[in-house]
């Protein structure tokens, strides 16, 4: 089922129309599923694995921004969710990426990383070190004592 929405949604893209209030509709019954009250809580589940990849490959069902970003961010810091899901997490967060400046986008970034990391400290994945991988430099100096000052 999810497949088929999944698929249904891509469609509709293609053709042009809206695919927001599908997407919206479904990330509401995976909070009322789930018993969490906001998307970002949302446990590892097959739903929400199903979401990221909806949002993967249509991007017009996308939340707008600090919702998408804090959504995708935790999912990928999350030591229990699958490599396939992050992933699609990086995927998007790339694409989220493309639309800074890239003088904004390393202190972004960073921020990004160290707020994940200051929020739970000894339960994030690894994986959230792949977050480095969007910057295709290494990061500067100044912009970690930036961060930390």
């Amino acid at each position: 089922a999810a497949e088929f929405f999944r698929n249904l949604l891509w469609t509709k893209e293609t053709m042009g129309q809206n695919t927001k209030r599908e997407a919206s509709t479904f990330s509401k019954l995976l909070m009322k599923r789930t018993k969490q009250n906001d998307l970002v809580k949302v446990p590892p589940c097959s739903a929400r694995a199903w979401l990221v990849h909806i949002w993967k490959d249509v991007p017009s069902a996308r939340p707008k921004g600090e919702l998408l970003v804090s959504c995708v961010v935790r999912w990928l810091a999350d030591p229990y969710e699958t490599q396939g899901v992050k992933a699609a997490c990086l995927k998007v967060l790339g694409d989220e990426t493309a639309r800074l400046r890239p003088a904004d986008l390393e202190p972004w970034i960073i921020s990004l990383l160290f707020q994940e990391v200051c929020r739970c400290p000894m339960q994030h994945s690894p994986d959230l070190q792949q977050l480095l991988c969007l910057l295709h430099v290494p990061p500067r100096p100044a912009s970690v004592r930036c961060l930390l000052g």
